[in-house]
């Protein structure tokens, strides 16, 4: 199946879903990617982020029915950059600083599914804890210029995944 996370949409920041399921098994393998890579080269204004998230879904009441509860595993990986504001997101920083960095993240989800159209589509809803590691470098635009101040670090365990996302099944199989 191919779908989209409805919430990351609204927030500009485009998302598209794969999710292979095998017949017959409680197991599902699901791949996700969110790319908003907005920028202003005049006003030095950027939201840049990819994103890419891995899931190992199990459906322990079903199988070969992907509707219901489910538990996943998941890792991610991306880059970001982070300055300034752009539109309604505001990412404002004194002396216009900037975060520029790349990240790592493992956690598990939990969520529910159910089918609609005749089986061809679902919605699912997920959420998830985790652990992130991120570094990053702090940079300040002057001019034309992007002087990074220093270097850090950051680690973070809490709520990591929020998706309503629905998704189309392109196999013909039931969900």
């Amino acid at each position: 199946s191919i779908g989209t996370n409805i919430i990351y949409d609204l927030l500009l920041m485009p998302t598209i879903l794969i999710e292979y399921l095998p017949e017959f098994s409680h197991f599902s393998i699901m791949g996700e990617a969110t790319f908003p890579w907005y920028k202003r080269e005049k006003h030095h204004q950027y939201f840049q982020l990819q994103r890419y998230s891995f899931f190992v879904k199990y459906h322990p009441l079903t199988k070969g029915c992907y509707n219901g509860w489910f538990i996943a595993p998941y890792f991610e990986t991306g880059l970001y950059d982070f300055e300034e504001k752009l539109g309604w997101l505001n990412f404002s920083h004194p002396n216009k600083e900037g975060h520029q960095g790349e990240f790592w993240g493992a956690g598990i989800s939990a969520g529910y599914s159910m089918p609609f159209a005749k089986n061809r589509a679902k919605i699912e809803f997920r959420g998830g804890i985790g652990y992130i590691h991120s570094k990053y470098r702090k940079y300040v635009s002057f001019m034309e210029i992007y002087p990074y101040i220093q270097s850090k670090i950051l680690n973070y365990f809490g709520p990591t995944q929020l998706s309503i996302s629905i998704h189309w099944n392109i196999l013909n199989r039931k969900y």
